[in-house]
């Protein structure tokens, strides 16, 4: 038999908690408002500008209140004005000042300013360069932008505030924990409406492992919006349970342990007094990586160009060591779980394939799918040292230039597809890198489920400046190259 919670039973969904699957149930105190969700479309609309999404509406709103700022000021003529302002818009996005961002974010407008001085700053000086207007305009025009585009997201967040007080546009909120800070967390949310945060359902860590249970709720509740309360050793079963979705994914956001260490509003958000981190969308598969092609053609193209004397040299040692063929072809689970012949400079005997079964047992530095032996007696001479270099992965750059891998991302294994679990096989969403997180955190040192964590990381959080910092970081990385040769 269960027992009967104190709940807010005015909120929407509450009557249909199922405590059943746990003994151990938290204390939901009543919590002085009650609060109905109400949909809004203009609410949602409002919150992408007042966050500086990348929504069209917002984008049109900063241009046009950027260009206001340059006619107040009277500086150049029309044309230099209109084309300031899709300057600035198109600085802001370089700069990312226009993402997704979790509606806690944005709380307020304090976190606003500091987002758009540089890209400004970056559109100031390139309009002082390429055009005759005075410095002294351009920079009255940015002063005017800031303080203008800061009073926009101060007006929109008051009328925010007063909408989501009366249950406009809030979000349907999940929150998954256990205990009293569980109970916390779901009055505060609904003290303060204005987060856009309505919590409407709640799982213990014991219901959210029930295969099922967590993707149930999303779906039955329309959740948009998952708080998950200090998962600590809970958190390997949890990441596992949260289901992979394509669309519609919710946002997350987690409350820490020690909660009252993470205040300092530089490194998280906070409703009254808890701490969130905004994890974003972490059960969203990534499906379009903009710009990344672009790059690895041309990133590949120069480095295929500048080291083809070595790659002729390499080519050349391989053959005389042992008489063998200079390339490997290996296959490959690629993106899609659709097999590739993966290309690499020869670094094994002739016929090491074949000497596999006999070696499997011996000394395997690896788990999981992953198989590496620590001073594999199958290595030639020449191979040792293209292994240490890491220059046997030179040919790969064929690989990218024909579409089958990336310059990063996760590292392509030669198994069969059907050998990854649900949740492993999401780093098949993306085209396999020679290079990603995985290598350059510790390669054959981390252990198979280590790795599966690294690539989902990347594939959640990618951008085109995170591929740019990957690849510099993979020269040093190879200069000081930890694992088995």
């Amino acid at each position: 038999m269960t027992e009967a919670l104190d709940l807010p039973t005015p909120l929407v969904g509450l009557d249909t908690v199922d405590w059943s699957l746990t003994s151990e149930r938290p204390h939901v105190p009543m919590a002085r408002r009650r609060l109905r969700a109400r949909p809004s479309r203009a609410v949602d609309v409002l919150s992408a500008v007042h966050g500086a999404h990348g929504a069209p509406v917002a984008v049109a709103c900063d241009a046009a209140v950027v260009l206001l700022a340059a006619t107040v000021v009277g500086a150049g003529s029309l044309a230099f004005r209109v084309l300031l302002a899709a300057g600035a818009v198109l600085a802001g996005y370089l700069c990312q000042v226009y993402t997704t961002r979790d509606t806690v974010q944005t709380r307020g407008f304090l976190w606003y300013p500091q987002r758009v001085v540089a890209p400004l700053a970056v559109t100031g000086g390139v309009a002082v360069a390429a055009t005759d207007v005075p410095l002294g305009d351009v920079t009255a025009v940015l002063v005017v932008a800031v303080v203008l585009l800061t009073a926009a997201r101060a007006l929109t967040w008051s009328v925010l505030v007063v909408a989501r007080r009366t249950g406009r546009g809030l979000r349907p909120t999940l929150i998954v924990g256990d205990g009293e800070t569980a109970g916390t967390v779901w009055r505060r949310l609904v003290e303060f409406p204005e987060a856009g945060l309505l919590p409407t359902q709640l799982l213990t860590f014991e219901g959210a492992h029930v295969p099922g249970a967590v993707e149930r709720e999303l779906v039955a509740k329309g959740i948009r919006h998952v708080v998950l309360v200090s998962p600590g050793p809970e958190e390997a079963l949890l990441t596992a349970a949260l289901p992979r979705q394509a669309t519609r994914a919710p946002f997350f956001s987690t409350v820490p342990p020690l909660a009252e260490l993470f205040l300092d509003p530089r490194s998280v958000s906070e409703v009254g007094g808890i701490p969130l981190i905004p994890l974003g969308r972490v059960t969203r598969a990534r499906r379009t990586f903009p710009g990344k092609r672009a790059l690895d053609l041309a990133v590949a193209g120069l480095m295929a160009l500048l080291l083809a004397p070595l790659g002729l040299a390499l080519a050349l040692a391989i053959r005389c060591d042992d008489g063998g063929p200079v390339f490997y072809r290996q296959s490959r689970v690629g993106r899609d779980g659709v097999s590739f012949p993966m290309l690499k400079f020869r670094t094994m005997v002739v016929g090491a394939d074949r000497m596999l079964d006999v070696l499997e047992g011996d000394d395997n530095i690896s788990d999981g799918l992953l198989f590496k032996l620590r001073d594999d007696p199958r290595i030639t001479r020449v191979g040792r040292l293209l292994r240490k270099t890491s220059l046997d992965e030179l040919p790969q750059l064929v690989n990218v230039l024909q579409g089958t891998m990336s310059l990063v991302g996760p590292r392509p294994l030669p198994v069969a597809v059907e050998d990854f679990a649900p949740m492993e096989a999401e780093r098949h969403t993306v085209l396999p890198g020679i290079t990603g997180y995985w290598q350059l955190s510790g390669g054959p040192e981390l252990t198979y489920a280590e790795m599966i964590r690294l690539d989902l990381a990347y594939i959640r959080t990618w951008s085109l400046w995170q591929d740019l910092r990957l690849l510099l970081r993979t020269i040093p990385a190879v200069l000081h190259r930890h694992g088995a040769s």
